[in-house]
Parts: C-alpha cells; sequence; structure tokens
C-alpha cells in the first residue's frame, strides 16, 4: 500500500536521513570516507577570468531578454542566454546571502585525476560568490574514493555518521549545534557506472565528470545535498535579482561583495578585490 507524503509531512525527513546514513556505511564499507577540507585558491583556481566572461556577456543583453527571464516560470529553462542570466543572477543573491550571513551550505569538491585538478561540484556558484566576497580558504565537502589516484585536497576532518555530516554541511552550524537542517535533499548516484540508465543520470548530475578514466569493480556512489523541497524557492530568489544585477551593470564600474569591477566599452579592464587588511588590483589586457 502506497502512503502520500503529504499525510505525514516527517516521513520525506526520515527517508533522507535513512539514504545518508545508509550511504556513509556503504562508502565507508568500501574503503572510501566523507570529509571537511580547507582548501585555497591554489586547489581551487581563481574563478576571476569566468566571472569577467559572464559580466561581458551579461552586460551585453538586451533588456527584452533579462524581462522575459526575470517574468518567466521558475521552471522555464528554454529561453535564449539563460545559462548566463541565471548564472549572474545567482552570484549576485548568493553574494548578499554571505553578507548576511544566510548562505546554507558549504560547496562540494571531487577530485579529477586525469586532470590533476580539484572541482568544486555542487556549488560552482556558492564558490565564485565567497571570492568576490574575499574568502581566501574555504570549507569544501569531500567524497574520497579508495582507488589509484584519488587523493584528498588537504587536511581532513573524517564524517562518520549523518549528525557530523548535519553540521559540517551547513555554514552557520555553530558552536552547540545538533539536529539536521530545517530542509536537506539527499541524492546519491553512480560515480563510475557501467549500466547505460547509470551513465545517463551521472551525465545528467555532473556534465563535466569523465568517469571512463577509472575502471574498478567497486560500485561507487556520489552522494550531494541540497535545498531539496525548497529548491525552487531558492531558484526563483536568485532570479528576481536579474534585472538589478542588469540595471546596475549599466555603470561603468559595479561593486560585487568586496570586489570593484571596472569597465571600458563593454569590457572588464581592471579588479580591485579587498581582502580585509590588504587588497588586490587585477589589469586586464585584450
Amino acid at each position: 500500500m502506497s502512503v502520500d507524503p503529504r499525510l505525514y509531512p516527517g516521513l520525506k525527513d526520515l527517508a533522507q536521513d535513512y539514504m545518508l546514513q545508509h550511504w556513509l556505511n556503504d562508502h565507508e564499507r568500501k574503503g572510501g570516507y566523507l570529509a571537511s577540507s580547507y582548501v585555497n585558491w591554489d586547489i581551487l583556481h581563481s574563478p576571476m577570468y569566468e566571472i569577467v566572461r559572464m559580466l561581458e556577456q551579461f552586460r551585453s543583453l538586451p533588456f527584452e531578454q533579462i524581462l522575459e527571464f526575470h517574468d518567466s516560470e521558475v521552471t522555464n529553462n528554454g529561453m535564449q542566454d539563460r545559462n548566463v542570466m541565471e548564472d549572474v543572477s545567482k552570484i549576485f543573491y548568493l553574494t548578499e546571502c554571505i553578507q548576511y550571513e544566510e548562505l546554507k551550505f558549504y560547496p562540494q569538491i571531487l577530485h579529477e585525476p586525469w586532470f590533476n585538478r580539484y572541482r568544486v561540484h555542487p556549488g560552482s556558484g556558492r564558490l565564485i560568490a565567497l571570492w568576490l566576497c574575499g574568502f581566501e580558504s574555504i570549507k569544501c565537502i569531500y567524497t574520497h574514493f579508495n582507488e589509484p589516484a584519488f587523493i584528498p585536497p588537504g587536511d581532513c576532518f573524517k564524517i562518520s555518521n549523518k549528525y557530523e555530516a548535519y553540521k559540517e554541511f551547513q555554514m552557520m552550524a555553530g558552536v552547540g549545534f545538533s539536529g539536521r537542517p530545517t530542509k536537506l535533499g539527499i541524492e546519491t548516484y553512480s560515480a563510475f557506472p557501467k549500466d547505460e540508465n547509470d551513465c545517463v543520470r551521472t551525465h545528467h548530475y555532473d556534465h563535466e565528470w569523465q568517469w571512463k578514466h577509472i575502471t574498478t569493480d567497486t560500485d561507487w556512489k556520489f552522494m550531494r545535498f541540497s535545498e531539496g523541497d525548497d529548491f525552487l524557492d531558492h531558484k526563483s530568489s536568485w532570479r528576481s535579482y536579474v534585472i538589478d544585477a542588469w540595471e546596475d551593470l549599466r555603470n561603468d564600474h559595479i561593486q560585487i561583495g568586496s570586489c570593484q569591477f571596472n569597465f571600458e566599452k563593454d569590457k572588464v579592464v581592471d579588479i580591485i578585490r579587498n581582502l580585509g587588511s590588504r587588497s588586490t588590483r587585477h589589469v586586464l589586457t585584450a
């Protein structure tokens, strides 16, 4: 007999709790672990040039497109130039969340030994916003696979149960915190899929992950966490920033978080990044 989860509002939370603890147990049994790790931009690579590209492209869009994006249904992902409108409005929103200490979750980080790099996923928008706010070291949640070539990004605090996980996932979980987030969505998917359906699903969750470089018989799975049922509200919130972002970018300079971007002829020519006790300036050439 099926159960309508609307009649039991706590049922989905219990299911998510079980899924997280089950994944942790299974992952550790296979020799892997979940951990939090503080990493700097030498590991993460600065998103500065990616931000410049987004701002310049977004700045060039006609207002009609911006208005269409703003007024569309939050589930409408089919409009022209949606990606850049989504990305820029999101970083404006997330930057403000950081400034008001309202950002919910730390980013997740994974190792891609075939590229000799670490990459944040999911959480690339949060990563950009943290850079814009002058963070020099960022806590990320790392998933380790007990396979040759996989190396943690630095010193790690291993997470062994769901209660530690809830605390480590959340940016605002301070001393004395105990309990789960109000809303937390847990999803798992194959890290090195072989079945066709699993391959499609893994590619859907991460277009950049090139699992075919690794040959293993272990059925490793990624775990990702998010806002859960609140995601569409979260998406609606960041989309509401698109008009203000476009209007702010009509000026020759703009302040986003701790960074000032100066424009000449629709191109970013220099960036001043305030790091508290010091600042850095990056002069861009054509």
